[in-house]
């Protein structure tokens, strides 16, 4: 007994933090003893023998095997909210060999040392991810934003991430509010902490004088009736505030928003960001709106295929495993798949803590179809299709096949700034004037009554062949629809 538990026991847990870490989704339970004896070795070098009884040729799977990340107790931070099962270790093991202790004899001390001392990571890296996706499929306002939160999901499960969702009329702020706190007390020092919505954004009137612009931006969540208003949004401020006070200060936290008015919804020009290493990437500018295809939105699903992209160009070279790049590489490509599958008008936003060098951390370790480029009903790791694309995805040439052949792209996008706060901020700036718009994914102002302009724009580009991608096949093409967050 080590004084935080059996021997044994740490032994064990340690060989299955070994194998989730290597990826290993099955083995026996021989695999597992004979992992359990090394690790007993390796840390403990106890005297014990760890022994295996089994009947002639029993050949039994091992059936406790997490479907996400896992870490081991001993490798647990002291700082996570698991403290009180890490080891707080300092000296070596203190275990005499072929010692027995008599029932009334003083027990030994077994103070273990710390996992850096024992040639151990302190902490295995955890990828814990939250997804909020609304239809609004109660008002006369609809979009397809559950579509993106499915394909997000199967992207976290494809990397192993711990993730949680809350779709439609369970997206209120108290149970986003809940949910923001219950993830982000998991999440221990280099763990990341991914906050992924999908659904309408809108602008508040400004309530602490933060904005330059004198506006707030705010998710547009809804009541437990599925009805969304000014009452049950949640303002940038008040997420600042959830997330830095739920997540601990080490931890790197990625905000990723498909929705209108969200170039600073992470409100990452805060004070009470000081400290943290945080990004957040956006579908559009504050001022701007979000495209919705009638099967996701543009910035989610430009986002995909050049995850799709980065994997397919490592791949192409011989290489297996996963293709690690940064947060901001990743922004870059996902500016010019939009540029080249869908010209949108909307300006793909990336914001970013100063000195944030942030890895991308959803990395599929196989091979990745993003769902533009699926045949129907098939999963992010089947077989991907091809097709010619339409002139309108191709404005220099070339069919996507990933980012090796994507190519070169006018600078239009290309322009980036830092803030007085220091913020870095970096948009695409569009230079398609007067190109049509996609369907809008805008919250309606605080009356409650959507801009008659709005929706006359949207009907006049519904109806409009110019600069709008074909998705897929032509029948395949979205319908696209005038909606806005309707109270």
């Amino acid at each position: 007994d080590t004084g935080k538990g059996g021997i044994f026991t740490h032994s064990l847990l340690l060989a299955i933090d070994g194998f989730v870490t290597a990826g290993k989704k099955g083995y026996s339970v021989d695999d597992l003893y004979h992992e359990t004896l090394k690790v007993d070795d390796t840390i403990f070098a106890s005297a014990q023998d760890i022994t295996i009884e089994a009947t002639p040729d029993a050949e039994m799977k091992w059936p406790l095997v997490p479907l996400g990340s896992y870490t081991a107790p001993m490798k647990r931070s002291t700082c996570s909210p698991v403290a009180d099962l890490a080891l707080s270790l300092q000296d070596p093991v203190q275990v005499v060999p072929n010692m027995i202790v008599a029932p009334d004899a003083a027990s030994p001390s077994f103070v273990a040392q710390s996992p850096a001392a024992m040639g151990l990571a302190a902490h295995t890296v955890q990828v814990h991810m939250i997804v909020i996706a609304l239809d609004y499929k109660k008002t006369s306002c609809p979009l397809t934003c559950t579509m993106d939160g499915d394909n997000m999901l199967e992207l976290a499960r494809l990397c192993n991430a711990s993730v949680e969702k809350l779709y439609d009329e369970e997206a209120t702020v108290a149970n986003v509010s809940k949910l923001i706190e219950e993830v982000g007390s998991r999440c221990g020092p280099d763990d990341y902490f991914i906050f992924y919505y999908a659904g309408h954004g809108a602008n508040l009137p400004d309530q602490d004088g933060d904005e330059d612009d004198g506006q707030d931006e705010a998710f547009c969540l809804v009541d437990a009736d599925g009805q969304p208003s000014p009452d049950c949004w949640l303002r940038d401020d008040d997420f600042a505030k959830l997330v830095t006070s739920s997540v601990h200060a080490d931890t790197k936290v990625v905000v990723l928003a498909d929705c209108c008015h969200s170039g600073t919804v992470a409100d990452l020009s805060k004070p009470i960001w000081e400290g943290y290493q945080a990004v957040s990437i956006t579908g559009c500018r504050d001022t701007q709106t979000s495209g919705d295809t009638g099967k996701g939105g543009v910035f989610t699903r430009s986002l995909l295929i050049a995850i799709e992209g980065r994997r397919s160009a490592f791949e192409g070279l011989g290489k297996t495993g996963k293709a690690n790049y940064a947060v901001d590489e990743l922004f870059q490509e996902t500016l010019k798949v939009n540029d080249i599958v869908f010209s949108s008008a909307q300006d793909i936003t990336m914001n970013a803590r100063p000195g944030a060098k942030l890895a991308w951390p959803l990395l599929p370790s196989g091979e990745y179809a993003a769902p533009q480029g699926r045949s129907a009903g098939s999963s992010g790791r089947a077989v991907k299709t091809s097709s010619t694309p339409s002139p309108a995805r191709t404005p220099e040439s070339s069919p996507i096949s990933g980012t090796g052949a994507l190519p070169t792209l006018l600078p239009r996008r290309s322009s980036s700034g830092q803030s007085s706060s220091g913020v870095i901020s970096k948009t695409s700036a569009s230079l398609r004037e007067g190109a049509a718009t996609l369907d809008q994914r805008a919250a309606v102002p605080a009356d409650g009554v959507p801009p008659p302009s709005q929706k006359s724009v949207a009907v006049a580009a519904a109806n409009s062949a110019v600069r709008r991608p074909q998705l897929g096949t032509p029948a395949e093409a979205p319908v696209v629809r005038a909606k806005g967050c309707c109270a």
